[in-house]
């Protein structure tokens, strides 16, 4: 049997870090916006819910509700255990303390709880309000305990998977990680799209009206690891103690040895102190574990315009070269936009070196653009993708790619220009001890400035498109605006990083 206090004083540190991460010392209060988030995505969903006719049939709601649970459950643990298991610094105490290894999961599980049971609640709500459920508060009640039930149970079976990738095949949790980030926000967005359409894709309907093909091996395969580790934690602790010991080893001898063997070629075509800077910026994206969930983002944001755009291109009145070069400007600006403007803040407190090194103001600014620089190319391939798959022939496949090309080109000198107005060489923020929310921060604005500059380079993607669609005077104004703005942001931004750094 495993020690309560253990586990009880892990649960109690892990509520209190999540406490201070995300509510305390929050720089942008993100606790806040998750839960405003969350009550305005039910707000919403009560107040069209009478619009909203679900083909549920033979699907229960405990059905629906155990299986949304669960793979909720699965992808959220499964993205986010693998930090809290070998990387904070409880993980390695109890590994040298006389406590069982097994603590840890026990204390990770409980402090998910409360987490779990007000998700729950919020999705209770919108099952009853969905699905004829019968038996009044009684049988919402039941609803809301079964899907926390599913949910931890989901949530053993994501660590399980965690803990074995791992031990035994370390380079599968990076992929994996990538499809299941990719795989939560497409889910997401194609949930969304046949809520609001009205389900037209016939095989989500034959699924949904044939629970009984898919229902049960689907509750096996997610639930059933869970299962597993819960009874053995209950019944031999010490066993799953070992394999989380031996795996919490391997796992740092790997990245030992990783960081020793670690020799990165120089990314950049450029020398001197502009290619320096180029090279830092594209190493720093490179190594950041969130530009895999960001290429996963693409991946499926990309498959899912190339699954639609034949049906949008037919049903909008825009034009495939029109759609198809908005759309891939967006989807770029989507996915890289926040890295573009935040590549000043990126350097945190190593910002300060450039004024020790004497660099160049011009130097600094040209770097920063190479930094930002595939968000165009990004734009230009999205776009020639999405106009192919329409039918669209080579003359307009070029033509649209060299327009989002030259689109996110002028986006991207807009946000480095203005996000260089507010560049501090001054020894920058001090970046926080958690390791994942300083990568996190890395490639988000941080200053109002920057902030500025992702508003800036929205309104000018938005002002391009405009010009692709307008006629007429208003189309020579706004091509003017567009060739005359990108000019203007550098320049200014030019100016002021020359009397920062003189």
């Amino acid at each position: 049997m495993m020690d309560a206090t253990a586990w009880r004083v892990l649960a109690g540190m892990e509520l209190r870090a999540r406490w201070n991460r995300s509510w305390r010392f929050s720089p942008f209060r993100s606790g806040v916006w998750v839960l405003l988030a969350e009550v305005g995505l039910l707000a919403v969903l009560l107040w069209k819910g009478k619009t909203i006719t679900l083909p549920y049939a033979d699907l229960s709601p405990f059905s629906f509700v155990v299986v949304q649970a669960a793979l909720w459950g699965m992808a959220r643990d499964f993205l986010r255990e693998r930090e809290e298991l070998f990387a904070r610094p409880h993980s390695a105490l109890v590994h040298l303390s006389p406590a069982q290894p097994a603590s840890v999961i026990v204390g990770q599980t409980l402090a998910d709880i409360p987490e779990k049971m007000w998700e729950q609640l919020l999705a209770t709500v919108a099952v009853v309000m969905l699905f004829p459920v019968e038996g009044g508060p009684w049988q919402a009640g039941l609803l809301w305990a079964v899907g926390v039930t599913a949910g931890s149970l989901g949530g053993l079976s994501g660590l399980m998977a965690v803990i074995l990738w791992t031990r035994w095949a370390p380079r599968v949790v990076a992929a994996a990680t990538v499809v299941v980030a990719g795989s939560v926000v497409g889910a997401g967005v194609y949930a969304a799209y046949l809520a609001a359409s009205g389900f037209p894709d016939a095989s989500v309907l034959a699924a949904l009206r044939r629970p009984q093909g898919w229902l049960p091996a689907t509750l096996v395969a997610v639930l059933a690891p869970g299962s597993l580790l819960a009874g053995g934690l209950l019944l031999h602790p010490g066993w799953i103690g070992r394999l989380l010991s031996d795996t919490w080893l391997s796992s740092r001898e790997a990245m030992a040895r990783d960081g020793r063997r670690r020799r990165p070629r120089w990314p950049s075509p450029l020398r001197g102190a502009v290619g320096a800077i180029h090279a830092s910026g594209w190493l720093q994206v490179a190594r950041n574990p969130f530009s895999l969930m960001r290429l996963g983002f693409w991946i499926i944001g990309l498959l899912a315009l190339v699954r639609f755009m034949p049906g949008l291109a037919h049903a909008l009145p825009l034009g495939r070269e029109l759609l198809g070069t908005s759309l891939g400007v967006g989807l770029a600006f989507v996915v890289g936009g926040e890295v573009a403007a935040a590549v000043f803040d990126a350097d945190g407190p190593t910002a300060a070196w450039y004024r020790v090194a004497g660099a160049r103001p011009a130097g600094i600014l040209w770097g920063k653009l190479w930094v930002a620089a595939p968000l165009a190319a990004t734009a230009a391939l999205n776009a020639w993708v999405v106009v192919s798959v329409a039918g669209a022939g080579a003359e307009e496949q070029l033509r649209a790619a060299m327009t989002a090309g030259g689109l996110g080109l002028g986006t991207t000198l807009v946000m480095v220009g203005v996000a260089a107005a507010g560049a501090r060489f001054t020894g920058g923020q001090e970046d926080t001890e958690d390791d994942l929310m300083s990568a996190a921060l890395e490639q988000v604005p941080r200053s109002a400035t920057s902030w500025l500059a992702l508003l800036a380079g929205v309104a000018y993607a938005v002002l391009g498109s405009w010009c692709l669609a307008s006629r007429g005077s208003d189309k020579m104004l706004a091509t003017t605006a567009l060739l005359f703005l990108p000019v203007v942001a550098v320049g200014l931004g030019g100016m002021v990083l020359r009397r920062k750094l003189p």
